[in-house]
């Protein structure tokens, strides 16, 4: 398949810091900012060239973050409504739930239910 081509030609914008050339103006901008402009994390003030490297960054902080709240702090936020359990997520909370309206979302081919998805697996290995 040929490229499409356009009639305006992407020399209209070219970027300083290297050959890039581009049709727009936003194009040439958001090629910038991704790309040479250094994209600073707010919580660890580590710099960075793209800034999707930056959001995984914030994503694995948020996620050290909660697992240092859950494991290490013993920080339980989300009560189950029918018992006085306490879980550190809305996900585990929603597997004990499971229990109690005996519901059994993981099954085996051999038939066999299961309230949590690791207990499907630890059950099929």
């Amino acid at each position: 398949m040929e490229p499409l081509t356009h009639p305006c030609p992407r020399t209209n914008y070219n970027g300083a810091a290297c050959q890039q050339a581009y049709r727009t103006a936003i194009e040439l901008r958001h090629h910038i900012s991704a790309t040479h402009q250094l994209n600073v994390c707010p919580i660890c003030n580590r710099s960075f060239n793209r800034a999707s490297v930056r959001l995984w960054s914030l994503y694995i902080f948020q996620y050290v973050k909660c697992h240092i709240r859950a494991i290490h702090q013993g920080i339980r936020d989300f009560k189950c409504p029918f018992c006085p359990l306490r879980f550190s997520t809305t996900s585990n909370v929603a597997d004990h739930l499971n229990r109690h309206l005996g519901y059994r979302p993981y099954s085996c081919l051999c038939q066999k239910g299961f309230f949590r998805k690791n207990q499907l697996t630890k059950h099929a290995t």
